[in-house]
């Protein structure tokens, strides 16, 4: 698929015809409407739930679209790309700032949309988070997701738009040499853009349309899974030894999370689907190897905040190790004292629940778990009390001590 570079050309056939004799391929040209709608869907791909305007700026054109509910709405492309306001010899035309105000304030919808979260797709706005990454000494380096405050992010883009070539070479090596000559332009054209919509958070998605392509080609029922969810299993299939037990402890747990929000609900799951997946490692290790494989893994569908509340809740799930506190506290950074609650109290629930059940969904049949106003009760079969062991009676202590609660074993 070929964007603006090729749909602007003038030699386009050439390029194609000699493409198809050389390589074998055939090349479809794109619009600008089906470039913004494709690179809307690669982020619906990654975010699922995402609600708000998408922005891909390229070289030639910057694409906008509107997304909610999982559908994109009011494709627009306009020719204000980097390259657009720069001549072949990479003189900035007069007034690029006049010639995007032109451009974005004929956009109706823009406005009518404004105070969503604004979803940033493109090498170039990549490029200015990195820069942001740097300048607040951000612990991970993973794109994808990554969020700014937007007052943050504004004045950046404002900074980097009046700096000089040579000035922007000290950002260096956060950014890459193609990026140089156009970044200012491209920090213009974000800033301006952020002016009109004033979203109320900014998002990198480092997916866009190459993923919306496939995002395409996939039936609707596949559209509408959870990409986190579903990576969740595969994750699990392939390291864990149960991965039909996560829906088990998922609901067996349930009864200490009466008030969730959805995405928190969604992030339990996640966790409880992953909570066997440090199982192969050696047992004092497995605490702090399951932080690495949230933290720098390839799950896709959450932001970092979900990456570091899960990472800690399987942490504590595997006992808490402190062997590498570096990485314990990077994941600890992303999240709030309330995440580190919620976290916590999920790790320890399971804990328990994996001592009692010996990973099998079966053995939780045999047992409850439930709270009233001062107690946590552990209620188990007559005929199979002698599960409650000492190390299973020492957890549940540590999550009634957890919770303020009183602990206590029945038999029902």
């Amino acid at each position: 698929v070929a964007t603006s570079a090729v749909r602007d050309a003038h030699n386009q056939e050439e390029f194609i015809s000699r493409v198809k004799n050389t390589c074998d391929l055939k090349i479809e040209i794109i619009d600008g409407l089906e470039e913004a709608r494709l690179s809307a869907g690669g982020v619906l791909c990654a975010i699922p739930y995402a609600t708000g305007i998408v922005g891909d700026l390229g070289g030639g054109s910057l694409e906008l679209a509107f997304v909610n509910n999982k559908t994109v709405h009011y494709e627009t492309s306009l020719p204000i790309g980097p390259l657009q306001l720069q001549d072949k010899t990479g003189v900035n035309v007069s007034s690029p700032k006049k010639k995007v105000d032109k451009y974005l304030g004929a956009v109706s919808w823009l406005k009518e949309h404004s105070g969503h979260k604004f979803y940033a797709v493109g090498g170039a706005w990549r490029t200015m988070a990195r820069i942001h990454m740097h300048e607040v000494n951000y612990p991970l380096i993973n794109m994808h997701n990554y969020v700014i405050p937007v007052d943050e992010i504004t004045n950046l883009c404002l900074r980097v738009s009046k700096m000089h070539v040579v000035e922007i070479e000290r950002y260096r090596p956060y950014i890459s040499s193609q990026r140089i000559k156009v970044l200012s332009l491209a920090a213009l054209t974000l800033h301006r853009l952020l002016k009109i919509i004033k979203p109320s958070k900014f998002v990198v998605s480092a997916f866009g349309v190459r993923e919306g392509i496939l995002f395409n080609e996939m039936a609707p029922d596949v559209r509408m899974q959870d990409p986190l969810i579903v990576g969740c299993y595969q994750v699990a299939q392939m390291t864990g030894r149960f991965a039909e037990h996560g829906e088990r402890l998922f609901d067996w747990i349930g009864s200490l999370f009466t008030s969730e929000i959805e995405e928190d609900k969604r992030l339990r799951m996640a966790i409880c689907i992953l909570c066997d997946v440090g199982w192969r490692g050696h047992p004092e290790y497995r605490a702090e190897k399951v932080v690495s494989e949230i933290l720098f893994g390839r799950l896709s569908g959450i932001n970092h905040r979900g990456g570091g509340l899960i990472a800690v809740a399987l942490n504590i799930c595997y006992g808490e190790s402190h062997y590498d506190l570096k990485m314990l506290r990077t994941a600890k950074s992303l999240i709030s004292k309330q995440d580190l609650e919620y976290a916590t109290k999920i790790g320890l629930a399971l804990r328990l629940a994996q001592r009692l059940s010996a990973g099998t969904s079966s053995a939780l049949k045999l047992a409850k778990l439930v709270k009233n106003e001062d107690t946590l009760i552990l209620k188990i079969k007559s005929d199979k009390i002698a599960i409650v062991n000492l190390i299973v009676e020492d957890r549940l202590k540590q999550l009634a001590k957890f919770l303020d609660l009183k602990e206590s074993v029945v038999c029902f």
